[in-house]
């Protein structure tokens, strides 16, 4: 699903679980550019609310649109994997979709004429359960040539970062706003991740702002890569909007075989990410998406299992772009209906 994308930003005053072949979903991008569901009825549970191994209980809000009660059980596999058709369709070139908590407002990178230069764009729903309304371009002030990919919010709406390709490199950007109704300032570079040769993409924003999590190939954010110039994940806790401290490698889940695309629950406890691995432990020549879920923040991850019910191995690029809060949703990318590819989701049943 790799592409050429023009980022975009509101004027006033920006890659892939996604697209960039960091983001996965149709072939690797040679530049070293890093980057579905119906729920099962039931009666409503009145049991105990449980906390399941995810660390996150199953009462209280749903993270999505203000109900009280459990959305899922999260020991439960997600439901079957369907097309969100109304942000592109199957075989689109849309991708990279990420939601803000409450899952009511959407971010992503679409290519709507199936030209070479796309949008990122937004829409919104009254409710976590309704399909999305029209979708609105953010007015471009980057450069034609540059691939805008992966735009992820803060939970404040105020701050916006993405992928941007320039001239065959991978960096991300942010841009920023002074409330969610005016207009985005100019996108920049996070000092710390930019230079002479960036090489980092695929922004994941955790839910509480806390944390940046990224693909990269280069050193030194978090020492070297786990081999071979493989992709690998990487994070830097947020100090403030496009400030990142700490850099460092999550090396408990990188390998030797290309992984990027993170999307991880709010609490930071589940990680779900796109892995280059085949069934038999060899090399894949796509992506599919592994998770793993540890009990507390400072806690390194357990080993990483393939998500089965979210997999169509060997032949399709699958990866994820968000997990709501609760961790009973899951958003995807994938080329399944195509090789330009499309954005998919997928939910636990209650």
């Amino acid at each position: 699903m790799s592409r050429r994308l023009t980022l975009t930003v509101l004027s006033g005053g920006l890659l892939v679980a996604g697209a960039f072949a960091w983001s996965c979903g149709g072939g690797e991008d040679t530049t070293d550019a890093g980057n579905d569901g119906s729920a099962d009825t039931s009666n409503p549970d009145t049991s105990k609310p449980e906390t399941g191994s995810d660390g996150a209980t199953d009462a209280g809000t749903d993270g999505s649109d203000g109900a009280v009660g459990p959305r899922c059980t999260t020991s439960k596999p997600f439901g079957a994997i369907t097309l969100v058709a109304e942000l592109g369709g199957a075989d689109a070139g849309s991708s990279g979709a990420r939601l803000t908590n409450d899952s009511l407002t959407v971010f992503y990178a679409a290519n709507p004429t199936a030209a070479l230069n796309g949008t990122i764009e937004t829409a919104t729903r009254d409710a976590s359960t309704s399909t999305f309304g029209a979708s609105t371009a953010l007015t471009t002030l980057a450069d034609a040539a540059v691939q805008g990919l992966d735009p992820s919010i803060s939970p404040d709406g105020l701050t916006l970062y993405a992928q941007f390709n320039p001239s065959n490199f991978v960096e991300i950007v942010y841009g920023t706003r002074a409330n969610t109704s005016a207009n985005w300032n100019y996108s920049t570079g996070i000092t710390n991740l930019s230079g002479s040769a960036p090489n980092h993409g695929a922004p994941y924003l955790q839910g509480d702002n806390s944390t940046l999590w990224y693909a990269a190939r280069v050193a030194p954010d978090g020492g070297a890569t786990q081999g071979g110039g493989s992709l690998d994940i990487f994070k830097g806790d947020v100090t403030g909007a496009g400030q990142l401290a700490n850099l460092t490698g999550v090396n408990e889940v990188n390998t030797t075989f290309d992984e990027t695309s993170v999307a991880i629950t709010s609490n930071g406890l589940s990680i779900y990410f796109a892995r280059k691995e085949a069934t038999d432990g060899g090399a894949s020549g796509t992506f599919h998406v592994f998770s793993t879920t540890r009990a507390a923040t400072t806690d390194p991850f357990p080993a990483p299992t393939l998500v089965q019910e979210l997999d169509d191995m060997p032949t399709t690029n699958t990866s994820p772009t968000w997990v709501s809060p609760d961790n009973c949703v899951i958003y995807l990318q994938s080329d399944r209906g195509g090789p330009a590819g499309g954005i998919y989701v997928a939910t636990r049943p209650l």
